[in-house]
């Protein structure tokens, strides 16, 4: 079997997957949601995804309507980033989603913000969030943010 004809495995952590598939996560993810976006981050693995409408489409079998509506709910959730270049879409993937990552959502319509790692999801007012995002506040979240030995 040429390398070429091998399928392309697009690898997720477990903890991704089961915070993005429970409906009380503020990260929760339909299962069209999850496939479009390890879609895109197969093609993405090198850079950007050139990908057009046409091309999910063609793939999912789903309306143009419904894969704009999925991307941009990614982009809110800053997993993907959406530019523009000489009329062409390109989608990076910008949500680091390894071991120990930590996911933000900023809910700026109630002032609250979702921190999202793999054991736990905080929720924080605005004001909150800048004091334990701050190394140099005494309310700094060190388990957090992975500084366990830092005093």
């Amino acid at each position: 079997m040429k390398n070429s004809d091998k399928e392309q495995y697009i690898p997720l952590p477990i903890w991704f997957i089961k915070l993005t598939s429970d409906k009380k996560s503020p990260v929760y993810l339909t299962p069209f949601e999850q496939q479009l976006y390890c879609l895109i981050k197969g093609l993405s693995n090198k850079g950007e995804c050139y990908a057009n409408d046409q091309y999910f489409q063609k793939i999912f079998k789903v309306t143009i309507k419904h894969i704009n509506k999925s991307i941009h709910k990614l982009e809110h959730l800053r997993l993907l980033k959406i530019t523009n270049e000489n009329n062409k879409r390109l989608i990076y993937c910008i949500g680091n989603i390894s071991k120990g990552s930590v996911l933000i959502e900023f809910k700026h319509e109630i002032n609250k913000v979702s921190l999202t790692t793999e054991n736990n999801v905080y929720e924080y007012s605005t004001k909150d969030f800048h004091q334990i995002h701050d190394p140099n506040n005494k309310n700094y979240n060190k388990e957090l943010y992975g500084d366990k030995n830092r005093t």
